[in-house]
């Protein structure tokens, strides 16, 4: 195994030699998607696959997905709550209210308790909270 270099936001992680490979064979970036439901499963099985396939860490994700999100995907993420702003924790709460009604209707209950989606929501919050 190889190590990956590792910042602040990564977890210390390995790439095998299969990883390895991958990175240099196939292109890392992912398709535009700017938040049409029609093509989210086709994105997210995109961004699963080659993450687990490369071993890209979430740093390098985050670069990944701010170089594909454009419109109101890029909307969505770019407006986090603000201590300054404090009418953008009802757009925020609305949005997650939004999410939570989505994975319920797609039957999709078991990420209701993921904790990824839920860390990566609580990353957007102001510290003081």
């Amino acid at each position: 195994m190889l190590s990956a270099v590792h910042g602040p936001g990564s977890h210390v992680m390995s790439l095998t030699k299969e990883q390895e490979r991958e990175r240099k064979t196939i292109c890392t970036d992912l398709p535009k998607f700017a938040g049409e439901p029609e093509v989210w499963r086709l994105f997210f099985s995109n961004f699963k696959i080659t993450t687990e396939a490369r071993g890209f860490s979430n740093l390098e994700n985050l670069t990944r997905l701010q170089a594909c999100l454009h419109g109101e995907a890029f909307e969505a993420v770019r407006e986090s709550p603000s201590e300054e702003h404090l009418e953008t924790f009802i757009s925020f709460g609305i949005k997650v209210k939004q999410l939570c009604d989505h994975i319920v209707a797609c039957e999709l209950n078991e990420h209701m308790n993921n904790p990824l989606l839920g860390a990566s929501r609580l990353i957007l919050l102001p510290t003081s909270y």
